[in-house]
């Protein structure tokens, strides 16, 4: 069987890749376009830009799973726990294949399993990857070859100087020169059949390099501190584009390649930030309703000294506070609903009878008013000043999802922003003229200038695609660990 290469491009936004191409600047990418399509993929649950990869690397939905975030919320505990994701036997897709005799290679695959416990016959992990996970190699052995893994660093959450942004951009930057070496190795000893490839650096470059100049906008640097790094994010898919054709030099002439990215990214809106205060005001400000009211529970959350903290605290205690908090934190008895912590989109989650510990909205019509009116008062915020839209879309979870294993721990809606809207705003009001205002002109806490963006793409020759029937009917995300389960041989035909 020819090779198989699955190179992912965490987070390579679609609009600047073609942007790029369009320049000339991805020449190793345009090369294999010549010979392949470009297919634009939407995600999951369309138009909300949650974390694909979890549902990537086990080839089921967050329905099965539950994990939409980092972590999982639990109803009974009323706590967020780090539940694993292969609990009740679940195992990432590619374990069939040693079923089949192939050998599979897997490098910085986010939340695959630790390399000691994955069933890829090479495992490598943490050499360039943007989400925090275990770090190793398997087989042991190779690890005296590969050297010291790098990494990323850390993120420069809730603090940002430009020294910080020089120092993302020059990981960034070494991380994509390694990550092509290693692979190209793997591939030039031909020490697997499937290599599933995911190279992190322009996930973490687009979280903070996509707007440089954003932080002198908002004054929160002098002029001209963002200039050096206007260009720093097209260097890093630059990189990653040599890194690709570093790759693909050290192919079989009979290679089968997909280039591919789950999802991209855009400009940071700042709503997330004070999520659990407009939960409040749609609600009227009932008591209980929202988070803290004050949203000082998530600015804790998001702080420095949290994410510090969240790296070095282990799991268990972690998770007993989290618990405590959770309890502790409202009167359940009064809370019809709450916000979850997310990324990019707002969650609420309704404290339903016969599913939260104490449930006090009944199923039925009470439920369906609930989030009627939930849906009706987000749609109607309005900017302060400029009087446009905050929200672009509520999406009701119980349409987007079917029943399963997991769905006991997703939220209820699903709340995504309008683009362009947020930055430096001084309040927001409802349709009938109540008022937040901020004691500050907002700007995203985290101090990322990038957000996820619910749209990603699989770049593939045609000759594989026309392998099976159906495959040019391929629109969303969640078909291509089902593709390349097929065109690996782990399966008897490509699904339609």
């Amino acid at each position: 069987m020819s090779a198989l290469l699955a190179l992912g491009l965490d987070a390579f936004d679609l609009l600047r890749f073609r942007k790029l191409l369009a320049e000339g600047k991805l020449p190793h990418l345009a090369c294999l376009l010549e010979r392949a399509a470009l297919h634009e993929l939407e995600m999951e649950w369309p138009g909300v830009p949650s974390d694909p990869w979890r549902s990537f690397v086990l080839d089921h939905p967050y329905e099965v799973h539950g994990c939409l975030y980092n972590k999982r919320w639990n109803p009974e505990r009323l706590s967020w726990e780090f539940a694993s994701l292969y609990a009740g036997g679940r195992r990432p897709f590619w374990e069939r294949a040693r079923a089949r005799g192939l050998r599979v290679a897997v490098v910085d695959v986010p939340h695959a399993p630790d390399p000691s416990e994955d069933p890829a016959e090479v495992a490598i992990a943490g050499w360039q990857r943007h989400d925090a996970g275990p770090v190793g190699v398997w087989p042991p052995q190779l690890a005296a070859e590969l050297g010291p893994p790098p990494g990323l660093g850390p993120e420069p959450y809730g603090h940002l100087t430009p020294n910080d942004l020089l120092e993302v951009k020059e990981r960034c930057l070494a991380a994509c020169e390694q990550a092509g070496a290693l692979v190209a190795r793997l591939v030039r000893r031909r020490m697997a059949d499937v290599y599933l490839v995911a190279f992190g650096a322009a996930h973490r470059a687009g979280h903070y390099l996509w707007d440089p100049l954003l932080w002198e906008r908002v004054g929160l640097w002098p002029k001209g501190a963002g200039a050096p790094f206007v260009s720093a994010l097209d260097e890093v898919y630059q990189a990653l584009d040599r890194a690709v054709g570093r790759i693909l030099d050290e192919a079989p002439a009979d290679a089968r390649t997909l280039v591919f990215a789950l999802h991209g990214m855009g400009a940071e809106v700042p709503w997330n930030d004070l999520f659990d205060r407009l939960l409040a005001l749609v609600t009227g400000g009932r008591p209980g309703d929202g988070g803290s009211g004050s949203g000082r529970l998530t600015r804790l959350r998001r702080s420095r000294a949290a994410f510090w903290l969240a790296r070095r605290l282990p799991r268990r205690v972690q998770e007993h506070f989290a618990a405590l908090l959770g309890r502790w934190s409202r009167d359940w008895q009064r809370t019809r609903c709450f916000a979850l912590p997310s990324e990019g989109y707002g969650a609420v989650r309704v404290n339903l009878m016969g599913r939260e510990r104490y449930g006090c909205v009944r199923p039925g019509p009470a439920y369906e008013e609930l989030l009627a009116e939930l849906a009706e008062g987000f749609l109607g915020l309005r900017e302060l000043e400029s009087g446009e839209p905050v929200v672009a879309a509520v999406h009701r979870v119980d349409r987007l999802a079917r029943d399963g294993p997991g769905r006991r721990s997703l939220p209820d809606l699903v709340v995504t922003w309008r683009e362009g809207v947020g930055l430096g705003s001084r309040g927001v009001r409802t349709a009938d003229g109540r008022t937040l205002a901020f004691d500050r002109p907002l700007v995203p806490h985290s101090r990322r200038s990038g957000a996820h963006r619910p749209h990603g793409f699989l770049l593939a020759e045609d000759r594989i695609l026309a392998a099976g029937s159906g495959l040019r009917q391929l629109r969303s995300t969640r078909d291509l660990p089902r593709l390349i389960r097929a065109l690996a041989g782990m399966e008897d035909r490509i699904p339609d």
